[in-house]
């Protein structure tokens, strides 16, 4: 088991380091899978990986595979992840290898299988980029006495509901999302889990008891093979 904690000063020296972290390990196969959580802690990684490649004139050199989206939300909602992806990552670089979730889905099992089919034709996933609710979550993976392994539709948590990807969206109130299921993340060759700012510390404080427990999702990192873990001073203490 290989478990590397980084800390960092500040938000944007974290996020430098993640994405040279993420260039690195997609270079080290052709056609990597990148799965990709949306929200605020990787943006700042995304543009300057983009912008990496883009100088490098590297285009279309991964492909991508969306965490998890609001249901109710198309990926050309600003609120939801599929519109962050296509802005920062799909466009930008040329990404003809993709899989964003529609949260407009009719059919909920279409949807899953949809998913599911997906990543049977291009996985297993090389490089899981991930954040963390305040709740310990890990992409929609709530809290509860049981968590599935696969792609799944679930009811938001509280803190989920109010996530600033929503913000003062007047036009949607999220009550569920579709996401991967904890299986299908802890099959990922790298896992990167990024984590900033005051409102993450006492989460993370939790995980680091490394107590596994399905009341803090995010815990079941502590079984995966190859984990890195990044954050800011206000989200990360040093540990021994």
């Amino acid at each position: 088991m290989k478990t590397d904690l980084k800390i960092f000063s500040n938000y944007d020296e974290m996020s430098r380091a993640a994405a040279e972290f993420m260039r690195e390990t997609l270079a080290e196969k052709p056609g990597s899978v990148l799965c990709a959580a949306s929200g605020n802690s990787p943006r700042k990684a995304y543009e300057l990986m983009a912008k990496g490649y883009s100088e490098e004139g590297n285009r279309n050199p991964f492909k991508l595979l969306s965490l998890d989206e609001w249901v109710g939300l198309s990926a050309e909602h600003p609120a939801s992840g599929g519109y962050q992806l296509t802005q920062q990552l799909i466009r930008p670089l040329d990404l003809a290898g993709y899989f964003l979730f529609n949260g407009r889905f009719e059919d909920e099992n279409l949807e899953i299988n949809r998913a599911k089919d997906w990543l049977a034709a291009n996985g297993p996933i090389d490089l899981c980029v991930l954040g963390i609710g305040v709740n310990g979550h890990l992409g929609f993976n709530e809290p509860d006495d049981y968590l599935r392994p696969s792609a799944h539709k679930i009811a938001l948590a509280e803190s989920s509901k109010n996530h600033p990807m929503i913000g003062d969206s007047t036009d949607y109130s999220p009550e569920f999302g579709i996401t991967l299921g904890l299986g299908e993340i802890l099959n990922a060759r790298k896992v990167l889990l990024l984590v900033s700012g005051a409102s993450k510390r006492a989460v993370m404080d939790r995980f680091f008891t490394k107590k596994v427990t399905t009341e803090l999702p995010a815990s079941f990192l502590w079984l995966h093979g190859d984990l890195t873990i990044m954050g800011d001073v206000e989200a990360v203490s040093e540990r021994g």
